[in-house]
């Protein structure tokens, strides 16, 4: 419902390329049109994702999943982030959702209250790699997965869990998206 944005370089606002500018035009990757550099999010991803245009048609080949990973400190904005790739996504019509980290903690219901309060949840050890390079393999593959869920108040996964169906574009986040390695 917003206004259409009248200015010629899109809906995202001016580009600062700082010294990026000075040093010219980038090379042109293979397969992209001439004006590449200057693709909307949504016309750009569609063209990544192979989503149906009015001028194309969806390949036969089996779907690829794409994963990107969203890491940063506490309060750095990776959610908000993440939630504007999967909305802007959404809006071109590739089907996206997250893969928060925070659900992959360690289940601490071993441990006294007053101890899981004291766990450093900081260090990356708390996280349960195994099981989230698990999941996040299982849904590259195209399986449902059942993700766990983290309850902050009593520091300990729920009992529940929610199913999870796989989409074109897994957007990981979380403190430790690029750790180890192999996540992504």
């Amino acid at each position: 419902n917003r206004p259409k944005d009248p200015r010629p370089h899109g809906p995202y606002g001016p580009r600062d390329l700082g010294p990026r500018a000075r040093q010219g035009p980038r090379e042109q990757p293979p397969g992209m049109p001439a004006n590449w550099e200057r693709l909307a999010l949504p016309a750009f991803a569609a063209k990544c994702f192979d989503i149906p245009t009015e001028r194309s048609v969806m390949s036969a080949k089996p779907r690829k999943r794409f994963v990107i990973g969203i890491a940063g400190s506490s309060g750095s904005g990776k959610t908000t982030f993440a939630n504007r790739i999967i909305d802007d996504c959404r809006k071109a019509g590739i089907p996206s959702q997250m893969f928060s980290l925070d659900n992959y903690y360690q289940p601490l219901d071993h441990l006294s209250l007053q101890e899981r309060q004291a766990y450093n949840f900081d260090h990356p050890e708390a996280i349960d790699f195994n099981l989230a390079l698990e999941h996040l393999r299982e849904l590259c593959q195209g399986r449902v997965i059942r993700q766990p869920v983290y309850d902050f108040t009593v520091h300990t996964r729920k009992r529940r869990a929610i199913p999870r169906r796989p989409t074109d574009l897994i957007v990981v986040e979380g403190l430790y998206a690029r750790y180890p390695a192999d996540l992504l």
